[in-house]
């Protein structure tokens, strides 16, 4: 809320504020978000490596933005040893629980075998196919 300005005046340093009291209290969604400001530069020096360590707490506690970009920062190596299986492994539960944004990953890293993974023409188009699917039911649902 604060961080955008929705509803409110955008306060970034409150944002950062409630973030870190929220992630001190281990909800994951904020563990997330926290990583975000640190990825970013927003309201806070720019660190990588701080944003990555939070993006894996956030991911171990199940959220599935944490495991998006936990599984990102892994298969890259930003802020972090590349790991590829565990990256994989963050983005496909990520996928499973419905995250758009983690499918897409997936189907972009075999398609062009991104990171040395093998491209692999089945997963990719599986993986666009569900991301496909996913938006397109979310979609339906929004109308009724």
């Amino acid at each position: 809320m604060y961080e955008k300005g929705l509803g409110t005046n955008q306060d970034i340093n409150k944002a950062f504020q409630l973030y870190n009291r929220a992630a001190n209290q281990g909800y994951p969604l904020a563990i997330n978000n926290l990583g975000f400001m640190y990825e970013q530069g927003i309201g806070v020096m720019q660190n990588k490596i701080k944003a990555t360590e939070l993006y894996c707490k956030s991911a171990q506690l199940g959220d599935h933005m944490g495991q998006n970009n936990a599984g990102q920062a892994l298969i890259y190596g930003i802020g972090i040893k590349q790991n590829k299986d565990l990256g994989l492994t963050y983005l496909k539960k990520s996928a499973a629980n419905g995250n758009i944004r983690a499918m897409n990953n997936l189907s972009e890293i075999y398609s062009k075998g991104i990171a040395g993974i093998p491209i692999s023409s089945s997963k990719a188009r599986f993986w666009k196919t569900k991301a496909d699917s996913t938006k397109n039911q979310l979609h339906y649902n929004s109308k009724y």
